[in-house]
């Protein structure tokens, strides 16, 4: 799919009437989407039989069972330089108030839990500004 050109996954096709398929992957029709993640294959998944197979749907199953970093870079692949450099700007500010917050906190094991928070954000953020400029 085009829509996820950099974002990490891969798409295969496979016939499972003309392939042996280990018991795991027995299937109940045909065709059958599986998400098969990397390095985790016990969390594989198979799309809804019940829905349609249209692309919001597909686009929907897709993004739920992707990782965070498979999430970034499908969003971020969906932005012009223009969105990327608000969305840059808008990480650079949030980071600085972040900064700013920490450093107004005068009693920090009261604050801990909020401060263990307010990091991890801004690592997020922080990871968010290097995917944008590095795209």
């Amino acid at each position: 799919m085009r829509l996820f050109l950099n974002s990490g996954l891969q798409f295969a096709r496979i016939d499972g009437a003309a392939n042996d398929l280990r018991w795991e992957y027995s299937l109940e029709s045909f065709p059958t989407i599986m998400y098969l993640p990397a390095w985790r294959k016990s969390e594989s998944r198979v799309f809804p039989p019940n829905l349609p197979l249209t692309l919001a749907y597909l686009l929907r199953f897709v993004l739920a069972n992707a990782s965070a970093a498979v999430r970034r870079a499908f969003f971020l692949g969906q932005c012009d330089a223009a969105c990327r450099a608000t969305t840059a700007w808008a990480a650079g500010r949030q980071a600085a108030l972040v900064r700013r917050l920490q450093r107004r906190m005068a009693r920090p094991p009261l604050f801990a839990r909020y401060v263990a928070e307010l990091a991890r954000l801004r690592r997020v953020w922080r990871d968010v500004a290097r995917t944008a400029r590095g795209s």
